[in-house]
């Protein structure tokens, strides 16, 4: 074990080469080796953290698979051991279940020495851990690791002690390459034994073997691995572009690949249609060559039949493509774009209801005038209607001004709650005896001032 150490530590530093005496003077081994390590261990931790902060990051895409670790520890002992605090070495296999989860079988040692000059151990120990990983796939690897082994103490004197530890910590690992990390991590260690809680630092790597890092799938065989491919179901044989993706050729060079090409020898430069086919010559570019085109001056976007003249399907002189109206009734007149002509006229109705003396009922005979009206505005929805109330000169001005405004009231009344008409629609107003029709002198006059009237137009387009 003295020669392992030995090694390591010049190794770790060629300048300094350690002595040891042979018998009792080991304690003066003991002390060089215990300096040196010391003195050591420092520049050894900034060396692996600079090769760490300056490699480039690797995303880690190791699925599972066996790796070796090594692992270079300093270990500070509790007290109550009387063990100066002192590094250790250890190596082992590991296997990576999932990107997350891995165990790991470790075999060490280390040359320990007792506090105040009482003596040597040798250590040899056995350990069993897992981790846990977090951020799989980054390159820096945060984890938890915990587990348990066996320590064997030999005293210088001979004799022999043993005792089962736990440790549970916390570390991180480094990608510096597609099958190496660096790994760095802190322990708590308890012994069994006597009860110790002693403390470690780890620094070291681990090395991913080739069955670890399994080759790219190339399902379709396309020579574009599949976490790439964005056509992944390629035929064989085909050729693809960077992505995956079939490239179709257009052999003869005529713009129609060669899968919708139903003439692929087409001459260069010859003009073709859509399935890659010799387009002769077509002057009205109807689709049909001049030679079977019996319409050769077709209007330009036309609908033409199998002879090149121009289908005019509802028979109004507007060719269909160009029809804007398709459908127009035969012998309809029409626009310049096939649709109907339309002429506007106005329509209109007038409502006259009247009242017998200093009344604002209306009476049976005159319902079927109203109701004319609320017909004639529910079969023009976008009519509004004001009906008018007058009366003759018998009586106060302002009485027949208020009788006028109830006669007027109640033909709205009848239109909006009989007839179903929007009160929105329609308004009333009431002019008193200030508009007579009739000779307020006579019984005939005044029975013809003493009505409600209403005008109501509307304007609809007729079709020719």
């Amino acid at each position: 074990m003295s020669t392992f150490i030995k090694k390591l530590n010049n190794s770790l530093n060629p300048c300094f080469i350690l002595e040891s005496s042979p018998g009792p003077t080991r304690s003066g081994y003991r002390l060089h080796k215990e300096v040196a390590m010391k003195a050591k261990l420092l520049p050894s931790i900034l060396l692996m953290s600079a090769i760490a902060s300056t490699q480039p990051a690797f995303a880690d895409g190791r699925e599972e698979g066996a790796y070796f670790t090594g692992l270079l520890g300093y270990t500070f002992f509790d007290h109550e051991r009387q063990i100066e605090d002192d590094p250790s070495l250890a190596a082992g296999l590991g296997y990576n279940f999932t990107p997350a989860i891995s165990a790991e079988v470790l075999i060490g040692a280390a040359d320990l020495e007792r506090k105040h000059n009482a003596g040597y151990l040798d250590s040899v120990f056995y350990r069993v851990d897992a981790l846990y990983h977090f951020n799989q796939g980054e390159a820096w690897r945060p984890y938890l690791v915990g587990g348990a082994g066996n320590y064997r103490f030999k005293h210088d004197g001979g004799g022999k002690d043993e005792e089962t530890q736990y440790n549970l910590g916390a570390g991180i690992k480094h990608a510096i390459s597609d099958s190496m990390d660096v790994r760095f991590d802190a322990r708590g260690v308890y012994g069994d034994e006597d009860e110790t809680k002693d403390a470690m630092l780890n620094l070291g790597f681990t090395y991913m073997f080739a069955s670890a890092a399994p080759a790219p799938k190339d399902s379709d065989r396309d020579g574009v691995y599949d976490d790439e491919d964005a056509c992944p179901g390629t035929p064989y044989g085909a050729t693809v572009d960077a992505r995956g993706c079939e490239v179709i050729g257009d052999a003869d060079g005529d713009g129609v690949t060669d899968d919708k090409d139903q003439c692929p020898n087409t001459k260069a430069g010859a003009r073709v249609d859509a399935t890659g086919c010799p387009v002769v010559g077509d002057d009205d570019a109807d689709g049909v060559p001049n030679e079977k085109d019996q319409c050769p001056n077709s209007p330009a976007a036309a609908k033409v039949d199998s002879r090149g003249c121009p289908l005019d399907t509802d028979r109004d002189g507007i060719t269909d493509g160009l029809d804007a109206c398709p459908d127009t009734p035969y012998g309809a007149k029409v626009d310049n774009r096939g649709c109907r002509i339309q002429l506007s006229e106005t329509v209109t109705i007038t409502l006259n209801v009247t009242f017998p003396t200093n009344s604002a009922a209306i009476t049976d005979e005159f319902v079927s005038e109203v109701e004319k009206l609320a017909e004639f505005m529910r079969q023009y929805p976008d009519t509004k209607a004001v009906v008018e109330g007058h009366t003759d000169d018998r009586g106060q001005d302002a009485y027949n001004q208020k009788l006028s405004e109830k006669r007027a009231s109640a033909v709205r009344q009848m239109v909006v709650e009989r007839f179903g008409i929007a009160g929105e629609r329609i308004s009333s107003v009431g002019y008193g005896e200030t508009r007579p029709i009739g000779d307020n002198n006579t019984a005939d006059g005044r029975s013809a001032n003493r009505r409600v009237v209403g005008v109501v137009e509307a304007t609809v387009k007729t079709n020719q």
